[in-house]
């Protein structure tokens, strides 16, 4: 996995995004648990950083509110992230979409993209039961 450390490298970043119409999506933030029903008003809920894979199986880490090492600002991995949800021509993918989407819209970020949900998925396809993805 590369840990994104700057403006610069998140550029780079941008770049190799725009050439793939699906990738992975999974959060690092300080509740396990937003509220459903409020999904834009979590006082306890922060992004700590968030990861990307892509089709290659390369890895991103980008780090916007660790107390420890470098993070990126917050505008910049925003702003990125806003551009991938809104992309149409894209797929996203995640293990617990439903948490995805209500972390992304609790920083005022609509998803406009496909969203996939791999524990979904897997519930459908008989791999887990019904307690696995509530």
């Amino acid at each position: 996995m590369t840990i994104i450390s700057s403006r610069e490298e998140l550029v780079v970043l941008a770049e190799k995004l725009s050439q793939v119409s699906k990738f992975g999506l999974d959060y690092e933030s300080t509740s396990s648990h937003p509220h459903p029903d409020a999904p834009l008003h979590h006082d306890k809920l922060r992004i700590a950083g968030y990861g990307l894979g892509l089709p290659d199986d390369t890895r991103y880490y980008i780090p916007i509110a660790h107390a420890v090492g470098t993070n990126v600002p917050m505008h910049d991995a925003y702003d990125l992230l806003e551009k991938l949800l809104h992309d149409t021509g894209k797929e996203v993918w995640a293990h617990n979409s439903k948490y995805e989407y209500t972390v992304t819209r609790s920083v005022g970020i609509i998803p406009k993209v496909t969203l996939n949900c791999s524990l979904l998925a897997q519930w459908l396809l008989g791999k887990g039961t019904r307690g696995d993805w509530e």
